[in-house]
């Protein structure tokens, strides 16, 4: 339970690919694979959605964080948007093998910023096996 003086955390980045249990726990680690982070979407990246929020309004900002605060997303909800779960991509470029930190920020149109939940994920960009050498099938 948070204290009066902690401010209320927004949910954490969904992430439609991601492991359905921890890779690791305390805390909890989530595991991201290959096709998660690169091959359902190979042109835009990893899928995630957030919201809705509570207070979701047209123009609310929608920024993403990667790693140690690096902005992968930024998006402005649209009129149609308010009250629906949005989605988004983290680019590919952001995805490299290692444990990282996802989460977001909603900015009301002249708000505050409202944090969400922060995520940590490992990102495995090894196929299970290794790499396949020998092309023929049935090997």
């Amino acid at each position: 339970m948070s204290s009066p003086n902690s401010p209320l955390l927004l949910a954490e980045l969904v992430i439609p690919g991601r492991s359905k249990n921890p890779v690791s726990t305390d805390p909890d680690v989530w595991g991201i694979n290959i096709a998660a982070a690169l091959g359902n979407f190979p042109l835009h990246g990893m899928k995630c959605q957030a919201g809705p929020w509570g207070n979701m309004a047209f123009s609310d900002k929608l920024t993403i964080f990667w790693g140690t605060g690096q902005i992968v997303w930024v998006e402005t909800v649209d009129q149609d948007e308010v009250g629906t779960q949005l989605s988004m991509f983290v680019p590919p470029r952001h995805m490299v093998d290692g444990q990282f930190a996802a989460s977001y920020v909603v900015k009301p149109l002249g708000g505050t910023d409202q944090p969400s939940e922060v995520m940590q994920v490992r990102v495995k960009l090894t196929r299970p096996g290794g790499h396949d050498d020998n092309g023929d099938g049935g090997h």
